[in-house]
């Protein structure tokens, strides 16, 4: 699997997630899924996340 489909899978997965979670607020969700729509590499993708909601 290369680079590209792997970020699109992480990005599509992390939306998911976020879709589904009942604990973050609407605003929450869409400061996230920018996070997510503008990060390219899926390490600092998933670490940005994580900061954001911590």
């Amino acid at each position: 699997m290369d680079n590209v489909n792997l970020e699109k899978l992480a990005k599509e997965l992390l939306k998911k997630i976020i879709d589904n979670n009942r604990e973050l607020s609407e605003q929450e969700k869409v400061g996230i899924k920018v996070i997510i729509d503008e990060e390219h590499d899926p390490e600092k993708l998933l670490e940005k996340c994580l900061q954001y909601m911590g």
